[in-house]
């Protein structure tokens, strides 16, 4: 049953990196992609969040751009991470964009979030 438990624990790791490397495969050994899984389009005005994959070949940090987004872990390890981005009512009457940094050892990726007004 163990040997079982750990085949199809391999499976499902396989098939993670596989997915991962599908979306965009990691440039160096200590490097860092990323995928959203969240429509591209603008956001509303209203507070929400949406989800953003990270594969990551080593230890990452997620630095937000602008201070109406949080990142929910602000950090993480190796291998395929999901956050979340949690952003703040526009109330500013413009159209605005943020950003968020996913870095991992020199290497970084930048998610750009538009939110309407």
């Amino acid at each position: 049953m163990v040997k079982k438990l750990s085949l199809i624990a391999a499976i499902f790791v396989a098939v993670g990196m596989v997915s991962c490397q599908k979306v965009q495969t990691p440039q160096t050994p200590e490097s860092v992609a990323l995928y959203t899984h969240s429509d591209p389009k603008a956001k509303a005005s209203a507070s929400g969040s949406i989800g953003v994959t990270i594969c990551a070949t080593s230890e990452w940090t997620a630095t937000p751009t602008v201070d109406w987004i949080t990142v929910t872990p602000e950090s993480g390890g190796r291998g395929i991470n999901e956050v979340v981005l949690t952003y703040e009512q526009n109330t500013s009457g413009a159209q605005r964009q943020g950003g968020v940094v996913f870095a991992s050892k020199g290497n970084s990726e930048t998610y750009v979030l538009t939110q309407d007004k």
